[in-house]
């Protein structure tokens, strides 16, 4: 039972999970008991809350005589545009808020009113239940007046507050690392037959990834992995575009038209802040009775740009990926190692993060130059690997690479530097390797181009994989095909460079005249749920 502290009540996401949740089974089982949670906001601890029907119930008192008005405020994160949380007092309607998204599940929140109530003395229930959306609900507030929220004191509060809260429930534990929630995009898979995928999606941006022999339990979220674009005028001002959309407040693309024909992939971007006319043509090796050239663990990306104005430009493009070495899965509760596998919430599938001791380093072949991804030993070793991202050594590129930086806390701060670092990029941004929960690396290979009036340059990417330990739930290793081939991904990045000419045109001549997909991508929107892109009509176009 809580009761207000200097007139104000302030109640922890913990309080919500100790203690007044309801789990009825049966017939009500729409009603759920959520008690999972995730590390995030400083270290703080949030809920969960997802599923239509479920809800956020707290009691407290008032001491006082008479009728007393309180502001509800909510600090929350979500990426929704539209989650609608109706609130009841004392079982009686409150109001039904419908929450503006705060960016992201884990680095962005934000404090919204969410109600208006006046209480007499006694004993009270305030109860929050989801009715559309996803949100992540971290404190709430109960204040006479707004000052304590618009004076910034409850935000220092929690910046200024104490070490991490760990909550011990009775239930099984499960996973709500944003790695592994659920979300509506989807797109061309690329990568070989029988090497795992990473799907360009309709958005522009990068998901769904099962490249770490986690093909039964898909890595949804990578907000590490992503290209972005930055283009300097003949006066010497930037322009930094983020080539993806769902990413705001970040610098997004304002529109890009999507084109997916498998297993190609198409986009083009369009944005007034940039002169620059830029496409991308993504594919992987996949050639009709050519099993070696359909197996390679690799996607290539081609982009094309062409500058229609009367003075130079200069355009720098960069792809960023996340280190995942040690982050897998399995479809089933695996029967072998350490016994750190969690079911996914919601899921029948296991999984498993071990960020710490990842690492990148450059590295450079007769092709091109980039980075390799790295890591300590993994417990489990399905997930023991390594990524290599490369650019092509082409006349015209010059490359760079950020060796390293936190997904969890510098991509908007590394952003904002490439506005003010107009003649270069940042060599790293975090100085030591990976701990699981805090520091999550991710690196960044570069491309510049200069571009004459009526000028065209190509810059390619590749990203290539090798984890060569496949294991099923009981441990036995069933190992996998390209490793027969290719010693490691650096020798996969390297052919695939080398060959990408052979590839890209052979492909196009059986596979791009059949469309499965054309779609724009506007400035406003809410979703990509009603796309008709299906992985269903991938797998039926992989195996004609």
């Amino acid at each position: 039972m809580h009761t207000p502290t200097d007139s104000l009540y302030w109640i922890e996401a913990q309080d919500f999970s100790l203690s007044n949740f309801a789990r009825q089974e049966g017939k009500t089982a729409d009603i759920s008991m959520i008690e999972d949670a995730v590390l995030a906001s400083q270290g703080r601890l949030v809920t969960r809350f997802q599923q239509p029907g479920q809800f956020l119930e707290y009691a407290f008192r008032e001491d006082r005589d008479g009728l007393w008005p309180y502001q509800v405020w909510l600090r929350y994160a979500s990426p929704c545009p539209g989650t609608r949380l109706p609130i009841t007092l004392n079982g009686h309607p409150v109001d039904a808020s419908l929450l503006p998204a705060s960016g992201d599940f884990h680095t962005k929140f934000r404090w919204e009113k969410v109600a208006m109530i006046e209480v007499a003395k006694g004993n009270h229930a305030l109860r929050m239940t989801i009715e559309t959306g996803v949100i992540h609900p971290d404190v709430l507030v109960l204040t006479p007046t707004d000052e304590p929220i618009t004076s910034g004191a409850c935000e220092r509060k929690i910046l200024d507050g104490a070490a991490t809260i760990e909550v011990a429930v009775s239930r099984e534990h499960t996973s709500v690392d944003r790695l592994w929630m659920e979300i509506e995009r989807n797109g061309v898979p690329l990568g070989g037959l029988g090497t795992g995928k990473v799907e360009l999606c309709q958005d522009g941006g990068l998901a769904n990834a099962s490249i770490n022999n986690n093909q039964d339990a898909p890595m949804t979220t990578l907000p590490g992995s992503f290209f972005v674009a930055r283009e300097v005028d003949a006066s010497g001002n930037a322009t930094v575009r983020l080539l993806e959309k769902g990413r705001s407040p970040l610098p997004e693309i304002k529109n890009l038209t999507y084109h997916g024909c498998y297993p190609f992939a198409e986009v083009r971007y369009e944005d007034t802040a940039l002169q620059t006319q830029l496409t991308l043509e993504a594919f992987s090796p996949m050639v009709p009775y050519n099993v070696p050239d359909s197996t390679v663990p690799a996607a290539c990306f081609r982009f094309k740009a062409h500058n229609p104005g009367l003075s130079a430009l200069t355009l720098t493009l960069g792809f960023s990926w996340e280190n995942l070495i040690g982050c897998g899965g399995v479809g089933l509760k695996p029967e072998y190692g350490p016994g750190a596998a969690i079911r996914v919430e919601g899921k029948n599938y296991w999984v498993w993060n071990d960020r710490t001791g990842n690492n990148q380093e450059t590295c450079q072949t007769d092709q091109g130059t980039g980075l390799r991804f790295v890591s300590s030993p993994c417990a489990y070793d399905s997930s023991a690997g390594e990524y290599v991202v490369l650019c092509a050594h082409d006349k015209a590129v010059r490359t760079a690479v950020t060796t390293s930086y936190n997904v969890e806390a510098d991509i908007a701060a590394l952003l904002e530097d490439l506005r003010w670092m107009a003649a270069s990029v940042p060599e790293t941004l975090l100085q030591t390797p990976g701990e699981e929960g805090t520091r999550h690396p991710a690196g960044i290979v570069w491309a510049d181009v200069t571009l004459a009036p009526g000028d065209t340059q190509a810059v390619t990417f590749v990203l290539a994989w090798h984890f060569p330990h496949a294991r099923d739930r009981f441990g036995e290793d069933g190992g996998v095909q390209y490793t027969q081939r290719f010693p490691d991904a650096t020798s996969v990045a390297d052919y695939v460079l080398r060959e990408r000419e052979r590839l890209a045109a052979h492909e196009a001549s059986t596979t791009k005249s059949a469309p499965l997909s054309k779609r724009t991508v506007p400035a406003a929107r809410s979703s990509t749920s009603n796309s008709s892109f299906s992985r269903r009509t991938f797998c039926a176009a992989m195996w004609l």
